[in-house]
């Protein structure tokens, strides 16, 4: 069992989230239902039509499911190294500040990847993941630091 907090982050967007599940310390691999949310409304422009820019405060949320595997360990004196992929799968969806209108639900997938630091009773991961929102000024690119906390069970062998 873990407990997870991240941020995934660009120049133009940030993110926040929470996640819990498994974590299995012996194969070293982990599933999660994860919750990620902008904790602010973002100013975006969407073009309507070829005469029409609206101007909306956008909340957003990514409700999913999150994968992960470690490989690659480096022994060292007080922690390991190890490196991970996974990918985080499920539902983007929000709103907008003031009105009914609301931006558009899709499922997004979200790979990822990176380095971790691995203590006894905790997880510290540094990496890339990509997640396309749909809007046209956020890149998909982002950087993703996160912290994962073992709870009760076998954990770091």
């Amino acid at each position: 069992f873990g407990w997870t907090t991240s941020m995934n982050f660009n120049l133009n967007d940030f993110y926040l989230g929470m996640a819990t599940g498994v974590e299995e310390q012996t194969y070293k691999w982990s599933a999660r239902l994860a919750f990620d949310f902008r904790p602010y409304h973002k100013k975006i422009q969407i073009r309507e039509n070829n005469s029409t820019v609206n101007q909306y405060f956008e909340q957003k949320y990514f409700l999913a499911l999150d994968l992960e595997k470690r490989f690659g360990e480096i022994k060292l004196p007080k922690s390991d190294i190890n490196f991970f992929i996974g990918i985080k799968t499920g539902l983007l969806f929000g709103n907008y500040r003031g009105i009914e209108k609301s931006p558009d639900k899709f499922f997004a997938v979200s790979p990822t990847g990176g380095i971790c630091f691995v203590k006894k009773i905790a997880v510290f991961k540094l990496g890339y993941c990509y997640l396309n929102t749909h809007a046209v000024d956020i890149p998909a690119s982002r950087i993703v630091l996160s912290m994962t906390i073992f709870g009760e069970g076998k954990s770091g062998e």
